[in-house]
């Protein structure tokens, strides 16, 4: 866990998938390890550094390749077989297969990242390939052609990267499609933790639909006060899952104006409100439908969040318990992507998760039209029961 979150700190803003399959890449470790020389030429890069990150059984080893006039080289020790990635900042984390050859060639343009050519592996030739003949395809028939290849080439380990690309990183992950890709592929693969670790999470996104209950989510805000799902019982519940290495440009500034449309009350509001109850309803609050914006953040350096905090001039409430995707909140709602949106409902039932912008007000309204009603039963079984309490005292 240690580690984990060691890396998280360094490599977060690559994404959880990336994080994962850091700590969940397949490598077959057999005697006889041996130099590879890696080069490469990926125009447009310029000058900087690039990482080689390969999973090594227990432990991580992170390769730095120095990038000048957007070339670079690095001889390595590797065994038979390795796998891994080459983290290009603020761009993408590149799978790289390294087998039989004892020399690495890779070639390309930022612009087309995703399509880098590498002279040397079979595994990368292949998928390079395959990522060329669906480049036309929609998001649909790309998912399929996925589907198709998992299905004949059950055992082929690019096909954990292609699941983790082509799947996982839409904001609404499609989780059934997902368990019938992995029902597809081999045991070998199906064993892998990134593999198991995902088909837990889809199994979980099942019940993590609008209708259902809302998960449960406990950390702690900037002042150390912990906050829960209970603390925003009875109010129309906005869980904004975010982080400091990837700023929201889909959400934030409409998250803005809701806020000034439905601020929080005051504590003098509320003992204004309250005062006006009747005495049997001031004691469980049975206050006017109100909206809660919560900010719940996937970092894990408290530095960088109070930063990022103070940079987007967020001013409701702001959570963290600094597990980053190993977030208990993280893994209870399926979070695959950030920015990530749950509307919930004063039920305390999701009622929608990651809406449209353009849908989102209304979405709130009805969300507080139901808050209302709930509030209005309420009041009136309170009432019942008063009346029905003064009637036995009658009586007696």
């Amino acid at each position: 866990m240690i580690l984990k979150v060691m890396v998280q700190k360094n490599i977060s803003k690559w994404g959880l998938w990336i994080v994962v399959l850091l700590f969940t890449l397949s490598s077959c470790h057999h005697r006889g390890s041996r130099q590879v020389q890696i080069k490469g030429r990926i125009t447009g890069l310029g000058n900087d550094t690039v990482y080689l990150v390969r999973n090594k059984l227990d432990s991580l080893l992170i390769d730095t390749l120095f990038v000048s006039s957007s070339a670079f080289q690095k001889e390595i020790q590797v065994d038979s077989f390795d796998q891994g990635y080459l983290l290009i900042p603020d761009l993408v984390s590149f799978p790289l297969y390294i087998s039989d050859q004892s020399k690495l060639i890779i070639k390309g343009n930022v612009d087309s990242i995703w399509h880098l050519s590498v002279a040397g592996s079979q595994e990368n030739q292949r998928l390079k390939s395959f990522m060329d003949s669906i480049a036309p395809f929609d998001v649909v028939a790309k998912q399929e052609a996925v589907s198709n290849y998992v299905h004949l080439s059950p055992d082929d380990p690019i096909s954990m990267f292609m699941l983790k690309h082509y799947f996982l990183e839409s904001q609404q992950p499609p989780f059934t499609k997902i368990n019938d890709v992995i029902g597809d592929m081999g045991g070998k693969l199906r064993d892998e933790l990134f593999v198991s670790n995902l088909s837990e999470i889809a199994t979980k996104a099942k019940n993590i639909v609008p209708g259902n209950y809302a998960p449960s989510f406990s950390a702690v805000d900037t002042a150390g006060v912990r906050n829960s799902r209970y603390t925003y019982n009875h109010k129309v519940l906005l869980l904004h899952f975010w982080a400091s290495w990837k700023p929201d440009t889909l959400y934030l500034n409409h998250l803005r104006k809701l806020y000034e449309k439905f601020p929080p009350r005051t504590k003098k509001e509320v003992q204004k409100i309250n005062q006006k109850l009747p005495a049997y309803a001031r004691k469980i609050k049975a206050l006017p439908p109100e909206l809660a914006i919560v900010n719940l953040s996937l970092d894990v350096d408290t530095l960088n969040w109070k930063q990022a905090i103070e940079r987007d001039s967020v001013p409701w409430t702001q959570l963290c318990d600094f597990y980053g995707w190993s977030s208990g909140a993280a893994s209870r709602y399926a979070i695959t992507n950030v920015p990530s949106l749950y509307v919930i409902g004063a039920d305390s039932k999701i009622t929608a998760i990651n809406p449209a912008i353009n849908e989102l007000d209304s979405i709130i309204d009805v969300a507080m039209a139901q808050a209302e009603k709930i509030r209005n039963n309420e009041l009136a079984t309170l009432k019942q029961r008063e009346m029905a309490r003064k009637k036995r005292k009658t009586n007696f």
